[in-house]
């Protein structure tokens, strides 16, 4: 089905001269022609894929090996940054960082 089509039946469901059940047909034709688009069908794929990812990552997230994991991995990111603010706090590194500067 053509633009022009289109266009015409649009123009015939505005006009008052269609009747009620030649007005539900075109509607029903157009809302076919709509769903079955690529545009659509494609739109839905990726909603589908997209929420289905979603639950995926949740049960993931919600499981106890990722958590533990995560703890893990900031405990870590945490004592590494502790060490560095102590290192730049201890006077004996920032005189040995002055002395390699000096040279």
């Amino acid at each position: 089905m053509s633009i022009i089509n289109f266009q015409y039946f649009a123009d015939m469901l505005f006009t008052d001269k269609t009747t009620k059940r030649y007005s539900l047909a075109i509607i029903k034709q157009l809302m076919t022609k709509i769903q079955d688009s690529k545009e659509i069908k494609q739109f839905w794929k990726l909603i589908t894929v997209e929420k289905k990812y979603t639950e995926q990552l949740k049960v993931f997230r919600d499981n106890d090996k990722f958590k533990t994991v995560n703890i893990i991995l900031y405990s870590l990111a945490y004592n590494a940054d502790k060490a560095q603010n102590e290192k730049a706090n201890n006077k004996k590194y920032m005189n040995a960082d002055k002395e390699k500067i000096a040279f």
